[in-house]
């Protein structure tokens, strides 16, 4: 009786987590949002950040997704199951980028997601 209650209870946990990483905000939530400034130079702080970043960014290729829009995004801060991830909002560019691997070769296009809060680059999902 005691696993069987033990494997509810993990059941009801995990089930409570991956709520948590699947509910958007409300469109209260979206309309009273502060998105701050928007970012002058999006595109260049993304390339900036390509640069910083990948083994080969001179053999980079972008190809963008649209322009800068305001947005969300959600950010996981505790490893714990009951404490939802913080929703941040701003403004978002996507970008499919492909470059070159510590071999040589391109890895292939990957979709990239460079946010901005205030103007500047603060999350980079891939």
């Amino acid at each position: 009786m005691k696993k069987f209650i033990i494997g509810v209870v993990v059941c009801i946990l995990t089930v409570g987590g991956c709520a948590f990483s699947t509910k958007h905000p409300t469109v209260e939530e979206i309309n009273s949002a502060n998105y701050g400034a928007a970012p002058e130079n999006p595109k260049e702080q993304a390339m900036a950040y390509i640069q910083e970043t990948f083994f080969d960014p001179m053999s980079a290729v972008v190809e963008w997704q649209g322009e800068c829009e305001k947005g969300w995004w959600r950010v996981i801060e505790s490893a714990s199951m009951l404490v939802p991830p913080k929703v941040y909002f701003g403004w978002k560019i996507k970008a499919k980028v492909n470059a070159k691997n510590r071999m040589g070769g391109y890895v292939g296009f990957k979709d990239m997601e460079f946010c901005f809060q205030d103007g500047k680059l603060v999350k980079v999902f891939s």
